[in-house]
């Protein structure tokens, strides 16, 4: 009954809006109005994309990822915008769940979102990436050195003493991969510019995205002091450790020679690059039973120096560069040639 009463009156409203006169006019004002309306429904709705952190759950201890990840996941919302104001990074929360991953590479992780304090009418409309392609690989331990790294200029008659790093070493978390390929990190640059007095600074430790360590800041002491007897001396870098190397591996250093820079007393004349001993041990470097050099090919030692006579007074400061950089690549072997074979008799008996 009701179903015919509708149908019937949606007839009587039809039937009489064609049946007027100016019915153009009333359509075009009809559709002005349903404008009107999905206007006024929409006021002050809007679209807008936001970036949030997201978090790494399940990680198994025994890998290490070994590929890049995301810096954040986009989000795009729709909401009012007096509501969308009061949306922050904290209101939604993304995570990838790692429980199934395994050594190897690009294996895919769905990203899900999680709406933590999201306020009510605001919608979440689409998110990117979707999924994370992450790599894994064995996971290790290195215990590596910490460098200053340090720019500017100091004023006419001072100079860098011996710098000091603290901690001046720290262990490394990660890929094996990438340990193995990692000697050193780097402090953040400072700079020393006109400085005549020690600087004493606090610095962050600069570590590959995908290695880890506890320590995040190192502290770096260097010494600003008057130039006084100071020389530069330019000494061969020898090479110990040559009887324990690899028979099958050759090696080459970027740099033969370093500055040595020492303070010597006004009464010493007669000193030079004899006086002292310079090298670098190269020793254990080695070809592994998958033919792989260990434990790097591409190697960084650091130079050692020693003075070889005891002069009163002399001060060694240091050395430039502290490190030398060596490559080591395997020997080529030469083919073996057939001798000769046995010489056979003339028969004819002709020479």
């Amino acid at each position: 009954m009701k179903m015919s009463m509708i149908r019937g009156f949606f007839n009587i409203i039809v039937k009489n809006f064609f049946s007027l006169r100016d019915w153009q006019v009333k359509l075009i004002c009809l559709f002005l109005s349903l404008g009107l309306y999905f206007y006024v429904i929409n006021e002050g709705v809007l679209e807008k994309s936001i970036e949030i952190p997201y978090r790494l759950v399940n990680q198994p201890k025994n890998l290490a990822i070994a590929s890049r990840l995301p810096r954040s996941i986009g989000v795009v919302i729709r909401g009012k915008q007096e509501v969308i104001a009061r949306v922050t990074k904290k209101s939604i929360t993304a995570e990838i769940d790692l429980l199934n991953a395994q050594k190897g590479d690009n294996q895919n992780f769905p990203i899900s979102l999680e709406k933590n304090d999201l306020p009510d009418g605001i919608d979440i409309i689409s998110y990117f990436p979707e999924k994370a392609s992450i790599s894994f690989e064995e996971f290790g331990t290195k215990e590596v050195h910490v460098y200053a790294q340090i720019g500017g200029s100091l004023p006419e008659g001072y100079e860098i003493g011996k710098v000091s790093v603290n901690p001046p070493m720290i262990t490394l978390n990660g890929p094996k991969s990438l340990l193995e390929k990692t000697n050193a990190v780097y402090l953040q640059k400072i700079s020393i510019e006109g400085s005549t007095a020690t600087v004493n600074k606090t610095l962050k430790i600069m570590v590959n995205s995908n290695l880890s360590t506890k320590a995040k800041f190192a502290n770096v002491t260097i010494p600003v002091i008057e130039s006084k007897g100071i020389r530069l001396i330019s000494a061969p870098v020898q090479v110990d450790g040559i009887i324990d190397l690899d028979r099958r591996l050759t090696y080459k250093l970027e740099q033969t020679r370093v500055n040595i820079k020492v303070r010597i007393p006004t009464n010493v004349k007669d000193i030079s690059a004899k006086d002292f001993r310079v090298w670098i041990d190269i020793s254990g470097t080695a070809i592994d039973s998958q033919g792989n050099i260990v434990p790097s090919a591409d190697d960084i030692q650091d130079v050692s120096i020693k003075a070889l006579r005891k002069i009163d007074g002399l001060e060694v400061i240091g050395v430039d560069p502290e490190r030398v950089r060596i490559i080591y690549t395997k020997k080529i072997r030469k083919p073996t040639l057939p001798g000769p074979g046995p010489i056979k008799p003339n028969p004819t008996g002709n020479q």
